[in-house]
């Protein structure tokens, strides 16, 4: 029998054990078939892009990371890679790929912000149990995006941790509050949805403890609870000081003339109006019965405040376009950060004992909003049941020596192909989807677009039946406007046209100087439309791989 002192200890490093084991069962499925041949298989969505980015940070280019896919230092991504940049840069003493790399963050990243979620709810005033049942019941609810590389993650264990520094500097030790600090202002270089919040939480943390401290008769105003409000001001200064760097480095990339391209292709879109409606129902209940319970049991709340706090975080997050007027897709984004808020509600409501009574009502909004979560987590099934499209690049196993061989060259493929020549190997590709977040001009995307079908047929050229074609994003956020989609087709065509007159100097303009053709996705191939000698260095199982 383990002595009392090391009951917890033992019992949070078995969970810890426990969690990063199941990360590691779906992958471990797939490589028990018969049909793996070494090639880690794709188990979330953006997995591509995220691996992309890592590879040019293990490949000796951090810098290089926000735009991982055409290797051009002249481009600019629109979306920062910082964690990314972190993650390989921090382990290319191993000499892993991006893959593996992230497969084996897959049993490192989830145990530690499990761990960090269990300190949050205690330091949040509540019991142990109740702290691991929240911490257990989050990873149970999002099994399916633990394993979902760097965003949301890894993200919101930065961000978590930010969350607990500062708590500890509120407890009298500054030092740690004016780490949190800075790391929020580094944070501030990052993911969007990810340093929103954490500024977000602690703005609505500083007007929390500044108007429990002015709720106090003047005589009861001690320099403790003075203090708190004081010593989060310093906080919040450090951390703006910290994200001086960040926010100068935005404000260049802002001032880019193609910048406005890049957000437009990516969705964000002009609205005061909630991005969901459901969402904004559901987190207004929840705000209610905090503010109720705010006002009727301040001391009972008082040392819970923290998970009040992210109740509010999270409604004011989804809400923000209703005081800026900017929708940032989406609301999901801001997804992990929104279940803790749920989860710590829940704790709240059963802590309080429902008191004030419309904290039931709030604890309901939080199941129904759990329950959905949850729903949409049934994709972690298809997780632990292996199928045949799980294995369609497995065939391409025997290119990666040859890739490996060569130097570093950029590839012309098709779009698909060219997602895993970017996180697999060290070279570059001319176009991927994943190009809209970068700043190009229109006319380049487009033309870039239709590099990867030079080699196809007009008469097979199908892109009125094509979802995923340049901008994505842009169709579904301006669905009601159908002239979105018509400049799209228009811009596809006519860069089409434009590069099946002359393709020699189409190739010569991107830089291609290797055909990768993936003769089992794109049959219709023909290398003849190119018009350019080619010589077969390479073939394998449905892929041949030529050089100008």
């Amino acid at each position: 029998m383990l002595p009392p002192r090391f009951r917890w200890p033992f019992l949070l490093a078995a969970c810890c054990i426990a969690l990063g084991a199941l990360m590691q069962v779906p992958q471990a499925l797939r490589m028990m078939s018969p049909e793996y041949r070494g090639i880690l298989v794709h188990l979330n969505s953006d997995e591509e892009i995220y691996q992309a980015r890592v590879e040019e940070a293990l490949q000796g280019r951090p810098e290089q990371a926000a735009e991982a896919l055409v290797g051009d230092p002249r481009l600019r991504g629109s979306q920062s890679a910082q964690l990314e940049a972190l993650e390989g840069t921090a382990f290319r003493f191993a000499g892993w790929s991006a893959p593996v790399l992230l497969q084996v963050l897959d049993s490192i990243i989830p145990p530690l912000l499990f761990l960090l979620l269990w300190w949050f709810f205690l330091s949040s005033g509540f019991t142990r149990r109740q702290a691991l049942l929240g911490a257990a019941f989050f990873c149970l609810l999002e099994l399916y995006n633990l394993n979902r590389p760097v965003y949301q993650r890894t993200s919101t264990l930065a961000v978590l941790l930010v969350f607990l520094l500062l708590m500890q500097g509120l407890d009298r030790r500054r030092p740690a509050g004016v780490l949190g600090g800075m790391l929020l202002g580094w944070l501030t270089g990052g993911y969007f949805w990810g340093w929103t919040f954490g500024w977000i939480w602690t703005g609505v943390l500083f007007l929390w403890e500044l108007i429990d401290w002015s709720r106090l008769p003047k005589h009861e105003r001690s320099t403790a609870v003075q203090s708190r409000w004081m010593r989060l001001l310093l906080f919040l200064l450090v951390a703006a000081v910290s994200a001086l760097p960040a926010l100068l480095a935005l404000r260049h990339l802002a001032s880019d003339p193609l910048y406005p391209l890049a957000v437009f292709r990516s969705g964000i879109h002009p609205s005061h109006l909630p991005e969901s409606w459901p969402y904004t129902v559901l987190f207004a209940v929840m705000t209610a019965g905090v503010a109720t319970a705010f006002l009727h049991h301040r001391e009972e709340l008082r040392r819970r405040r923290y998970a009040c706090v992210m109740v509010l975080a999270a409604f004011v997050a989804i809400n923000q376009q209703m005081i800026h007027g900017i929708v940032f897709n989406f609301v999901s984004h801001y997804l992990f950060f929104l279940i803790i808020a749920a989860i710590g509600m829940l704790l709240l409501a059963f802590s309080l004992r429902f008191r004030p009574r419309i904290l039931a009502l709030s604890a309901a909004a939080a199941c129904i909003y759990l329950a959905a979560i949850g729903f949409d987590g049934r994709f972690i099934l298809k997780q632990w049941h292996p199928r045949p499209s799980d294995f369609v690049d497995q065939r391409l196993a025997t290119l990666l020596p040859i890739l490996n061989s060569l130097p570093r060259t950029r590839l012309l493929t098709d779009s698909a192909t060219a997602l895993f020549v970017a996180d697999e190997t060290k070279h570059d590709v001319v176009y991927a989807l994943y190009l809209k977040n970068v700043l190009l001009s229109d006319r380049e995307l487009a033309e870039r677009f239709c590099m990867t079908q030079l080699p196809e047929p007009p008469e097979k050229r199908m892109w009125a039946q094509q979802t995923q074609l340049l901008w994505p994003d842009a169709d579904a956020a301006f669905r009601n406007d159908p002239s979105v989609r018509r400049r799209e087709l228009h811009l596809v065509s006519d860069a089409c046209a434009r590069l099946d007159r002359d393709p020699v100097q189409a190739l010569k303009t991107y830089g291609v100087s290797s055909i990768l053709w993936n003769e089992q996705r794109t049959p219709d191939w023909n290398l003849a439309r190119l018009r350019v000698p080619l010589t077969k260095i390479g073939q394998g199982e449905g892929w041949s791989l030529w050089k100008l």
